[in-house]
């Protein structure tokens, strides 16, 4: 793993409104940064992060089994009682999940070790997903990176995936906080996903 600088597109912060991504500074700082990158061997993303980030996700499915049987669990975890039979029912018919976040440490030796799974409010995913790979075609297009360069991940692809196996007999709704521009961003990304496969959608304001 190593860190390499780059030059920044100079239309980036035009192409950022255009798709709106308008949360590419937050708090007074730049999130998003255009001229620096990461690159990965194969073996470090398929043996020291993929590979466990498997079996990290098959081991909270396995703790999600045991929690969903035992209201103590659930209890200290503060999920409302009211929410209990509605959680374990899901769990029984095997409802499918759409996705989530693992954020991990790795020092670009071994295997990555879990920091968190967000599965209940995971964001990035719009510029991991799509405006990372609109930067990738960019910079190969500038021949600054090889054309045989590509990004590891199929969060796109897995996401059209996942919504084109839910029903589409009902409107798919999407609910987030929409005077939060990443929080609607990551909605509105999602939402787009789930139109591609023939959905309905509709965007509702979780506060009201």
């Amino acid at each position: 793993m190593k860190r390499r600088t780059i030059a920044a597109r100079e239309n980036w912060l035009k192409s950022a409104r255009e798709v709106g991504f308008g949360f590419h500074h937050m708090y007074g700082e730049p999130y998003w940064i255009d001229d620096a990158f990461y690159a990965f061997t194969l073996e470090q993303i398929e043996k020291d992060i993929e590979n466990p980030a498997r079996e990290l996700h098959e081991m909270c499915l396995d703790l999600v089994d045991e929690v969903v049987r035992n209201e103590n669990l659930l209890s200290c975890l503060d999920i409302p009682p009211e929410y209990w039979d509605l959680i374990s029912k899901s769990w029984r018919e095997q409802n499918r999940h759409l996705y989530g976040r693992f954020d991990l440490a790795y020092t670009g030796r071994g295997p990555s070790k879990l920091l968190e799974y967000n599965a209940d409010t995971p964001t990035s995913i719009f510029e991991s997903a799509f405006f990372q790979h609109n930067w990738l075609i960019d910079q190969i297009e500038a021949n600054r990176l090889p054309c045989d360069a590509d990004q590891f991940n199929l969060i796109q692809e897995s996401l059209i995936e996942a919504f084109d196996s839910f029903p589409k007999d009902v409107i798919f709704h999407f609910a987030c906080v929409t005077d939060n521009e990443e929080d609607k961003g990551t909605a509105t990304y999602l939402m787009d996903c789930a139109l591609q496969t023939g959905h309905n959608v509709k965007l509702i304001d979780i506060q009201r």
